[in-house]
């Protein structure tokens, strides 16, 4: 892909097709690999032109900056990446950032609680233990949001099925 995005001599076709191979390196753990991807589409996509491949490429980098630890260079990317959504008129993507944080800020808490609630010989059992129930009790809530909301879909969420309105993953 990416080679036919290098033919094709269309840099921001170059810069999106590096961040999804950015993100598969971040997901198999190979952080150095992913930032390459990242620092090398970035210089694909310049501002002011390619706004909203580079506020995917901003929330996805936070991401990886946030497994890495590099936790005050992850808050500016996701301020970045919601700004640039904005700018744009990207709501969905911007709420997937938003989305972003909150579950980054819950595995913060998590992390730094669950020692203090388990041995380390209990730690396994209890995690998964409170994983399962947090789910089932997620569940709960999304039915009872869509209850409450009128179903399921963009409609019932107040967005639109507009064709011109793209949503890309964040």
């Amino acid at each position: 892909a990416l080679e036919l995005a290098r033919q094709a001599q269309h840099p921001p076709t170059q810069a999106w097709v590096l961040g999804h191979l950015a993100n598969a390196h971040y997901h198999h753990g190979r952080m150095d690999e992913a930032q390459r991807c990242f620092d090398t589409a970035f210089a694909l996509c310049a501002p002011p032109d390619d706004r909203l491949v580079r506020g995917v490429l901003t929330a996805n980098l936070a991401n990886l900056q946030m497994e890495q630890g590099r936790m005050r260079e992850a808050a500016a990317s996701y301020r970045a990446a919601i700004d640039l959504h904005r700018e744009v008129g990207n709501r969905p993507v911007e709420g997937r950032v938003l989305a972003n944080i909150g579950v980054a800020g819950t595995i913060i808490f998590y992390d730094s609680l669950l020692p203090h609630v388990a041995r380390p010989d209990e730690v396994d059992r209890v995690s998964a233990a409170a994983l399962s129930r947090g789910h089932l009790r997620l569940g709960r809530l999304g039915g009872a949001a869509a209850i409450v909301l009128g179903g399921f879909g963009p409609a019932a969420c107040g967005a639109s099925d507009d064709e011109d309105n793209p949503v890309a993953p964040a």
